[in-house]
């Protein structure tokens, strides 16, 4: 009972029960008694660095290529984190788990809502879009099937980690991953139907001209809506 675990929780604050409430305190990992030392165990425990090791990836790819592809990654980062740790985490004020090696609240995950996003908005840009496949994947219809798998195996563990490791309860993690779903399809709407015509001039506004950046989001022709409604039914 998540309300039981929330009771347990705040008493035990209360009390001073150690934990690690600073910055980046989740990504400690939380060995308990129903848990054993293994293989398995190491790889779930690794998942907490999979939001961190995305971005410090696309921070490369930005120095290396100077794309348009990190800063879109970036921003919806951005976007997803603001929501939940500023705003929904503060507004709904439900606590980790009793046995959580972190302080603070966990209702929704961020983990959770970060890497489901980034894995919807890819997937979304690499069916309907040829950009996402030329910039990051490369290939044909069965490569993008691939590449998607390898995606999902690197992204989509990461939630049930958050609940194995007693970080988050499941309520917590399957409503990140619904709020990152939902920032996710709104990011890619906004950008291919509001922002795609205007992202070269916004690129050549400082501090993004210093590094001369190169466009490859492509502008949505007239046709585009009704044509991907298709693809995806069909």
């Amino acid at each position: 009972d998540p309300g039981a675990d929330n009771d347990r929780t705040n008493e035990a604050l209360s009390f001073g029960q150690e934990c690690h409430n600073f910055p980046f305190a989740d990504l400690f990992f939380c060995f308990g008694e129903d848990q054993v030392y293994s293989l398995p165990t190491l790889l779930l425990a690794i998942y907490a660095w999979v939001p961190y090791v995305v971005l410090f990836g696309f921070l490369v790819h930005f120095l290396l290529k100077r794309t348009s592809l990190s800063i879109l990654i970036f921003g919806l980062m951005v976007i997803i984190s603001i929501l939940v740790e500023a705003i929904l985490k503060p507004l709904v004020k439900q606590p980790r788990p009793f046995e959580s090696c972190a302080c603070g609240y966990g209702m929704p995950s961020g983990h959770a809502a970060l890497t489901t996003g980034l894995f919807v908005w890819i997937a979304l840009e690499l069916w309907l879009n040829n950009w996402m496949t030329k910039s990051l994947f490369g290939g044909g219809t069965s490569t993008k099937l691939t590449r998607m798998l390898l995606l999902a195996a690197f992204l989509l563990p990461t939630s049930y980690s958050r609940v194995y490791f007693h970080f988050h309860h499941w309520q917590q993690v399957i409503v990140g991953s619904l709020v990152g779903t939902v920032c996710a399809v709104l990011y890619f709407v906004v950008m291919s139907f509001v922002l795609a015509d205007y992202l070269d001039a916004i690129l050549q506004i400082p501090p993004f001209q210093w590094f001369k950046i190169q466009n490859q989001y492509p502008k949505r022709p007239t046709d585009f809506l009704e044509d991907n409604l298709l693809k995806l039914i069909v």
